[in-house]
């Protein structure tokens, strides 16, 4: 398992500490746990399948269009 350093002396620290022992630091805050930080990019990628997907359905429904009007 990985021990937490402190970022400005490189101190092995407790996950409880909000301040360094040795160098007195005060430590950023962590970010959550377990938040996904890529959602922007999982909503980017369905946008361009539900692109592609209206494309597709489009270009077959004006392809079958042309054989109605003849």
């Amino acid at each position: 398992m990985h021990t937490p350093t402190c970022p400005f002396c490189h101190a092995a620290l407790d996950r409880t500490t909000s301040a360094c022992p040795s160098c007195r630091q005060e430590l950023p805050a962590a970010p959550p746990a377990g938040k996904c930080r890529s959602g922007w990019l999982v909503g980017l990628a369905l946008a361009a399948v539900m692109a592609a997907t209206t494309a597709v359905l489009v270009r077959g429904f004006l392809n079958e269009r042309r054989y109605w009007l003849e």
